[in-house]
């Protein structure tokens, strides 16, 4: 017979799973602009950025917020319900609208999908994590205008103490919802909008998924990516040939199960093989598409996800493959380790040893900017490419490979005939101090070298090697 105590528990359960059925209400529910002439700070000397001096907070309820000091920038919010609909497609109208408007020297269009325990409230960490990201910039980039796009989702079904972690496989089944809903429609004109508007191409986009927000983008990408990487390896055309989304995809800590990357990886070692044809030619590629990355103190995909996957994929028959997907019992790739591991965590899918930050190595000649906050150099499309593509063949070296200045990114290339040099495609973990632990992804040091990948001086396009040396097998 049941104690009280464990009736009292079913109870709260019972009601628990009732909740969960609930309708997704926006948390953005004026289409009012607000405008933040100078923002509060909190007891910790933090901007609390929808607050003004005084406690009052005008913008909580607003999808569309400007910020005018200390630096100016804008946010928008696009929330999307439990089974991939636009909330409010207003929200979507507006942030489509203010993304198109021209500045006469560009702007940055920086959209973020939050993960697991989070939502669009103005008390939200991830809310308040991306405003300060805008800031920052904002600060480095001061003759563009900054335009954050934040989407919204039910990344919380549970919010009770104790009883939140229970909703992993809800939320991970939620996100795949959410990535192939509306999102998809909305990516898709945002990327019509900002990269045909603005003079001389000057606009840049970039979407930054963490977590099950990782997993949101990437089901919303997934099919686009693969169409476009199609497209590259039949181009003949005499500048950067593989596209991804926009300028740039950033999947941090990603909930994603590497299986589901593996259609994309093994059409990129097929087609980078001698007797392909078509074969790729990665020689003109100047700037990666799609980076993913993964915290080395990451407990939550490297120990937590593939605990769990281990219970849902139990009944599911798993074999070795080769890169060619043909079954092989000495094959390259286990489809057991794939749908258990998380594709930043995944060891046959990484191109470079984990990045460090150039202070682990006491280089003297390379130290971090003292003065990160205020400055993040941007790097001729050249340079940049010979600091992604330093091969290091031992993981121990940390010395080895190309830094970053400012950022101090240290980036190790792993030498590796599955991996063609030049590959616009990163994947590698991080140390601790670039991301540490889940959900710690917004260091200064980590936001300049996205930002590095993105805005970089265009030089005359030539091949960046020949294309032998795309192939070292």
């Amino acid at each position: 017979m049941m104690t009280r105590q464990a009736c009292r528990v079913l109870g709260v359960a019972a009601l628990a799973l009732l909740l969960c059925g609930c309708a997704y209400t926006p948390y953005r529910t004026s289409g009012t602009p607000c405008t933040i002439d100078q923002p509060a700070k909190d007891q910790g000397g933090n901007y609390d950025w929808e607050s003004a001096p005084g406690g009052a907070r005008p913008c909580a309820d607003r999808w569309q917020v400007s910020v005018d000091k200390p630096v100016p920038f804008s946010m928008n919010f696009v929330e999307i319900d439990e089974q991939g609909i636009m909330a409010n497609r207003a929200q979507a109208e507006a942030a489509l609208k203010v993304a198109a408007e021209q500045q006469a020297d560009g702007s940055y269009v920086i959209v973020f999908v939050h993960g697991w325990h989070h939502n669009a409230s103005t008390g939200d960490a991830n809310v308040r994590g991306f405003y300060d990201t805008l800031a920052l910039v904002s600060r480095w980039n001061p003759h563009r205008r900054i335009k954050g796009i934040y989407i919204g989702w039910r990344g919380d079904s549970l919010p009770i103490p104790g009883l939140r972690y229970i909703t992993f496989w809800d939320r991970k089944n939620t996100s795949d919802e959410v990535g192939r809903g509306g999102l998809l429609e909305f990516l898709l004109r945002l990327e019509r909008n900002v990269k045909s508007a603005g003079p001389n191409g000057n606009n840049r986009l970039v979407v930054v998924g963490h977590s099950f927000g990782a997993s949101v983008t990437f089901n919303a990408l997934a099919h686009l990516y693969l169409g476009r990487f199609l497209e590259g390896v039949h181009s003949r055309e005499e500048k950067q040939r593989f596209r991804g989304y926009g300028d740039l995809v950033v999947l941090i800590n990603p909930a994603i199960e590497a299986m589901r990357y593996m259609p994309f990886q093994s059409a990129l070692d097929y087609y980078s093989r001698p007797a392909s044809q078509p074969r790729l030619d990665f020689s003109r590629e100047t700037r990666p598409a799609l980076v993913v990355l993964s915290s080395e103190t990451d407990r939550a995909t490297r120990i937590a996800f593939p605990a769990a996957r281990v219970f849902s994929t139990a009944l599911e028959a798993h074999g070795k493959i080769s890169a060619t997907n043909s079954p092989d019992e000495d094959g390259t790739y286990s489809e057991w380790a794939m749908d258990r591991d998380t594709v930043g965590n995944f060891n046959g899918f990484q191109t470079h040893h984990p990045l460090l930050l150039s202070e682990e190595t006491s280089d003297p000649l390379v130290p971090v900017s003292a003065k990160l906050r205020e400055r993040c150099t941007s790097l001729e499309t050249g340079d940049m490419w010979r600091r992604l593509n330093t091969d290091v063949a031992d993981r121990n070296d940390v010395r080895g490979g190309a830094v970053f200045p400012d950022s101090g990114v240290r980036v190790r290339r792993i030498p590796s005939p599955a991996i063609p040099t030049g590959s616009p495609y990163i994947v590698a973990a991080v140390s601790r101090k670039i991301v540490d632990g889940h959900t710690d992804i917004g260091r200064p040091n980590l936001v300049c070298w996205i930002n590095q990948l993105l805005d970089t001086r265009e030089r005359e396009v030539r091949p960046l090697l020949s294309s032998a040396e795309t192939d070292p097998r």
